[in-house]
């Protein structure tokens, strides 16, 4: 359900996962960079509002999308081989 929900807000939120969002080392100032930001940080609040909290503390410490989406599902493919 979560990945359905991120990708209805858009494809371009969607693919925050997909490609590592790179800090920029001057500030944004063009619109691009910030659309690309923004996306990145919508797609990390998704993750993270959609979480029980015992999985919360697991990646709320997370900077981009990408990076706590793929510690989850690291954490979910060990979670079903305890099972």
């Amino acid at each position: 359900m979560m990945e359905s929900y991120r990708m209805s807000l858009g494809v371009y939120v969607w693919s925050s996962v997909l490609v590592e969002y790179v800090v920029p080392d001057v500030p944004l100032i063009d619109f691009d960079g910030k659309k690309v930001y923004g996306n990145n940080t919508k797609d990390k609040n998704s993750i993270l509002f959609g979480l029980s909290q015992s999985r919360l503390v697991k990646v709320m410490h997370c900077k981009f999308a990408k990076e706590g989406w793929v510690k989850l599902n690291q954490n979910h493919e060990g979670d079903d081989e305890v099972k």
